[in-house]
């Protein structure tokens, strides 16, 4: 049903909190959980938090020349200089952790419109409107590199094509 459905569903089925949503193609450092609660406890208005994305492909592939430039486009790299609050920013929905009553508010006063990836289209953005609605509420964004994924991408969606698709689905947004 796709990304939007599956954030709603995990929202809905939550029962602490705070929430992590782990993409299928992302693995979290070991003390990532630990991490998240720390943020979110010492700071209450914080809506959500996350943190620096490693790709993990095969150690043979070779990643293309333009990787560097543009792996932010595939929840790659840093999010931040140092270590604390984002001011008119966003955080890329991979691995992002949430404060489930800024969340809970959020959908019970208003409607979002982008709803990511669903099958094989390659829509974007629903990251930046969801950070953007929770700011507007008054809630802040976190960031800390201690708060470490891996996101292993198949390495048939590293490749020009590819990131031209990511690229329109992030201009559609």
């Amino acid at each position: 049903a796709g990304l939007s459905y599956a954030k709603a569903r995990g929202l809905k089925e939550a029962q602490y909190s705070y929430l992590i949503y782990v993409d299928d193609d992302n693995s979290i450092s070991e003390n990532y959980v630990q991490t998240v609660f720390e943020i979110l406890e010492n700071h209450p208005d914080v809506a959500v938090c996350s943190g620096d994305g490693k790709v993990a492909v095969p150690a043979d592939f070779e990643l293309p020349i333009w990787w560097e430039k543009f792996q932010y486009a595939y929840a790659v790299g840093r999010q931040g200089e140092t270590e604390g609050y984002l001011n008119h920013s966003f955080l890329w929905g991979a691995s992002s952790a949430f404060r489930v009553t800024a969340l809970k508010e959020l959908y019970e006063k208003h409607d979002l419109y982008l709803t990511g990836r669903i099958g094989s289209k390659l829509a974007a953005g629903e990251d930046g409107e969801l950070c953007m609605a929770l700011q507007l509420l008054g809630y802040k964004l976190y960031y800390s590199p201690r708060l470490q994924f891996k996101h292993h991408i198949p390495t048939d969606r590293i490749n020009r094509d590819y990131l031209k698709r990511l690229q329109e689905g992030f201009g559609a947004a």
